[in-house]
């Protein structure tokens, strides 16, 4: 028997409850379909769990039993069936989906499902399920299906062909021919996806499945025909809520829920019941799409969780400083089709939120697009570890001190060398996250030059169709000398090659992130903590030389740029520290000393801006952002045209 479940795509919120025996297909017959809309069809265990099926629906619209097989037997299952248009995600019908314990119709079983395969006259499911008993026996293998001729480089591709008959298990293979890299054929589904990294003709593709008699059916041959990514460059994604809608100019979409009023051009907390705000989205967000949700908030006392929700919801954070503006949700942690962002109060007295944006950062991802990738790294001055302090007491600064916009195509890495995590910026080591100050280099939330610098090199990268990752390398107190953090093989206990091993420990990771991810750049911060004297090129000199040349020969061979120590420093009060600045630029491309680097410039950082007095190397907040984009120009200039 094949069950049918009528979906009509031009109305929204109804139910179907199906049941089906294992081992039947399940075909669904869509009306009203506009052109270029796509049913989707999701079954999960429960509302919070990430979909066990998840499949656009042929023309055919049948779900054989090889693709319903991730559903288990004997339990309900939650089904959602989607119209993924223009205006994004509709969910046109919801419900239940149960695969019976039992042998198929066909040998004489009752039927399971009777006239619930769409919630019978109820108005909300459409028709009750329909189809003929097929009798006993095991109906011909056949393979159904038009593959996509074309396709897109860095633009997801997905073909599920629909296989009937046979006796199971089905498995599907590619019997000729050869895929883009990037793409692959699902054995037990038989589902071709992927984002294809290489354009060009692929002719002579042909599908094939084999049930567990030996028997076959194929797909005629096809030539898939990859284009180059678009020439225009990688827009930087969209905020989700309009213009309008952020700025609270209209507030259809806002669910106050008696605990909250917009006034003074913002949403307010009265602090009279414990309710979230809820800010509907228009369209549902997509499962397995990492999200950022970006505003501003303050309060007297209290908290705050930012989420999204409506189908499942996140866990969010505790926020309780206005700097903390923002909630990653990352892929893996996206499970639902949310519908909402929503900010739960917790004592939120005198609290209000404003300006919300939110994000689908699935174009950008590091996780699945590849990127282009530039080191910062050294010694504090390019961390976040030593400039002004990101808080609420007297001389700390809050978010309005970012001088950056923020920008979804720029990430980083979190090095985190002596912490795994760090809670207040939600970062764990090594895994890439949306860029926003204080990076989390170290455990410490003060201002770093790392957005600063990416924000003059984010526009070459999307010219190249490419997000940007910057891997955060900085790390207090380190240098090639005396501590020799950074020199490759040294033999100083503790600190000897420490930095450099986790140089190579964090491009490991960047690499098994998946994509082809490419470093084109490199920015440092040395020599503060290698003031030992003045006579830097009989003792210093060989050790520079050989960082320089060994990061071109085992990590990448790029364009670099050094920041000198500031102007400003005068370590000690001998001539130490402008003998350090004068050795140091000795490495620029055009010094020509001997030691002078191809594609390689020393910056000095703009006059002003240090923390504190003439023996301390360290800047403000705004110092360690001039500086940063000083540098990111420097490096921009070394970078090849085009």
């Amino acid at each position: 028997m094949v069950r049918t479940v009528s979906v009509d795509a031009a109305r929204w919120g109804r139910r179907a409850d199906v049941e089906i025996y294992a081992g039947e297909p399940l075909h669904f017959a869509v009306e009203n379909r506009a052109e270029g809309d796509e049913i989707v069809v999701t079954v999960a265990a429960d509302h919070d769990s990430r979909p066990l099926l998840d499949t656009v629906l042929t023309e055919a619209g049948l779900l054989t039993d090889a693709v319903l097989a991730p559903v288990t037997e004997g339990a309900a299952h939650v089904l959602n069936i989607w119209r993924r248009g223009p205006d994004g995600l509709t969910l046109l019908v919801q419900g239940t989906l149960r695969r019976r314990r039992s042998v198929a119709p066909g040998s004489g079983a009752p039927d399971p499902g009777g006239d619930t395969g769409t919630g019978g006259d109820t108005g909300t499911g459409g028709d009750g399920g329909t189809g003929g008993d097929t009798g006993g026996g095991t109906a011909p293998l056949t393979l159904a299906g038009t593959p996509p001729a074309a396709a897109t480089e860095g633009v997801p591709y997905l073909f599920v062909p629909v296989a009937a008959g046979g006796r199971a298990p089905l498995a599907f293979a590619l019997a000729a021919g050869t895929l883009p890299q990037g793409m692959a054929l699902d054995p037990a589904t038989g589902a071709l996806s992927g984002v294809p990294a290489t354009a060009g003709s692929f002719a002579g593709l042909v599908l094939r499945v084999t049930d567990a008699d030996g028997t076959e059916a194929a797909l005629p041959a096809f030539t898939l025909v990859v284009a180059p990514a678009p020439a225009t460059g990688l827009a930087a994604p969209a905020n989700l809520f309009t213009a309008a809608e952020t700025a609270l100019e209209t507030t259809a979409h806002v669910d106050l829920r008696e605990n909250w009023q917009v006034a003074n051009g913002r949403l307010e907390c009265l602090d009279v019941s414990s309710n979230d705000v809820r800010l509907a989205t228009g369209a549902a967000m997509v499962p397995g799409h990492a999200h950022l949700l970006l505003f501003d908030f303050d309060r007297s006392a209290g908290t705050v969780k930012a989420q999204l929700g409506g189908a499942g919801s996140t866990s969010g954070r505790t926020l309780t400083e206005p700097w903390q503006n923002f909630e990653y949700v990352p892929a893996a942690a996206a499970t639902g089709a949310y519908l909402r962002a929503s900010f739960n109060p917790s004592g939120f007295t005198g609290g209000w939120v404003d300006n919300v944006r939110l994000y689908d950062l699935a174009t950008v991802d590091p996780h699945s697009v590849a990127c282009d990738v530039v080191i910062v790294g050294g010694d504090s001055n390019s961390a976040n570890a030593t400039s002004q302090k990101f808080g609420t007491v007297a001389g700390d600064i809050g978010p309005e001190a970012r001088e950056t916009a923020f920008d979804p195509r720029i990430w980083y890495m979190p090095c985190l060398r002596a912490s795994p995590t760090f809670s207040l910026t939600a970062s764990a080591r090594h895994v890439p996250q949306p860029c926003i100050e204080p990076v989390a280099a170290t455990a410490a939330a003060r201002m770093s030059r790392v957005h600063a610098v990416a924000s003059r090199l984010v526009g070459w990268s999307a010219a190249r169709g490419r997000p940007l990752l910057v891997m955060a390398l900085g790390d207090p107190g380190s240098g090639l000398m005396n501590t020799e953090d950074w020199r490759r093989g040294s033999t100083v206990p503790v600190t000897g090659g420490r930095m450099w091993a986790e140089m190579v420990a964090m491009k490991a990771a960047m690499e098994a992130l998946g994509p082809r991810h490419e470093i084109v750049g490199a920015v440092w911060s040395l020599g503060a903590n290698d003031q030992f004297g003045g006579a830097y090129e009989v003792n210093h000199g060989p050790a520079y030389s050989q960082f320089f040349s060994d990061l071109r020969a085992h990590v990448a061979d790029v364009p670099m740029v050094l920041w000198n120590i500031g102007s400003h420093l005068n370590s000690a009060g001998d001539g130490r520290s402008e003998a350090m600045r004068v050795f140091l630029r000795r490495f620029d491309q055009d010094s020509g000393d001997a030691r002078a680097l191809p594609r390689f410039r020393v910056v000095e950082p703009p006059a002003g801006h240090q923390l504190s007095t003439d023996q301390d190397p360290h800047y403000t907040a705004a110092g360690m952002q001039a500086n940063g984009r000083a540098a990111g120009d420097a490096l921009l200039a070394l970078l090849p045209a085009g």
